[in-house]
């Protein structure tokens, strides 16, 4: 009687498992249009119906896709258009600090009637951009003890000797940053954008085309400056001193629909230097002009 025999177990495979690469998600491309972007609603629903196609339905599963240094400036924006007007733009509009004595003089002499402010921009040390505003001729103007009250107060004016009298009376500001408060004439802040890089980062494996999100953020983060800038101009006469520059590479196939072509740099420049942005391709811009990030700041955090 023979006895019967065990089953085998089955031969375990030596090989080890390939983990299953995820395919690479494809950010469409879009093209800026310097004449027709001024709100930073249009973009942002360009990065999330990218968010849709990929199907990142909901808020945690976007932001686990993106690099920090995209996910931080998308979340600063957003945040951002959802508060603004802050509390900078509440002083700002403040008729009290405003200097009626020279508006009505100006107007007498029929001269524009809205307050004159200059607006800059800054990347600072910490790579976050922040916008400011100041009254016109501040920079110009130097310190006079004649002018000075003679004791301390933190009005910024007090002492100042301009070309040309301010419209405001007071004005505070240029405040040291801290962990909970920033500037009272700070507009705008955004976190990270001194490290956004149109670069394909070749060699280095990332989930999706990091150049291409990479332009459509800066896109939408000079749309949301432009929106801001031009709301202010319904009320006062703005200066810039500087803005957004941008280098420009052709559209796909050249097509006459796409005039200025896909952003493939951008920094920020001095509104005195001449305008070069009409170039449509970026190799008639000095390299400096298309750098994919503008040099620090300074000072400021």
């Amino acid at each position: 009687m023979t006895k019967p025999t065990k089953p085998r177990k089955p031969a375990i495979s030596r090989r080890r498992a390939v983990p299953k690469v995820p395919p690479r998600l494809e950010f469409l491309p879009q093209p800026w249009r310097p004449h027709n972007e001024a709100s930073p609603t249009k973009w942002i629903a360009l990065i999330f119906a990218n968010f849709g196609r990929f199907g990142l339905a909901d808020e945690y599963s976007w932001q686990s896709l993106l690099r920090p240094v995209d996910r931080q400036p998308l979340g600063d924006l957003l945040m951002w258009r959802d508060d603004f007007p802050n509390e900078a733009y509440a002083l700002l509009v403040d008729p009290f600090r405003l200097d009626l004595k020279v508006l009505a003089e100006r107007i007498r002499d029929r001269q524009s009637h809205k307050p004159r402010i200059e607006i800059y921009l800054e990347i600072t040390k910490k790579q976050n951009l922040t916008v400011r505003w100041q009254p016109s001729g501040f920079n110009a103007a130097y310190w006079s003890l004649e002018r000075s009250s003679g004791r301390y107060t933190s009005n910024l004016l007090d002492g100042k000797d301009f070309d040309r009298s301010p419209d405001f009376r007071w004005f505070t500001g240029n405040e040291a940053a801290s962990w909970n408060s920033r500037a009272s004439n700070e507009l705008m802040y955004i976190r990270g954008v001194g490290d956004i890089e149109i670069d394909p980062m070749d060699g280095w494996p990332t989930p999706y085309n990091c150049e291409v999100l990479s332009a459509l953020l800066i896109c939408a983060v000079r749309a949301g400056f432009n929106s801001m800038v031009n709301g202010l101009r319904e009320s006062f006469e703005v200066t810039l001193l500087n803005d957004f520059s941008f280098g420009f590479a052709p559209g796909p196939d050249d097509s006459p629909n796409w005039p200025h072509g896909i952003v493939t740099g951008w920094r920020l420049t001095d509104i005195a230097q001449p305008n070069r942005e009409a170039s449509a391709n970026p190799r008639d811009l000095p390299s400096a002009d298309i750098h994919p990030f503008p040099a620090p700041g300074k000072g400021r955090s």
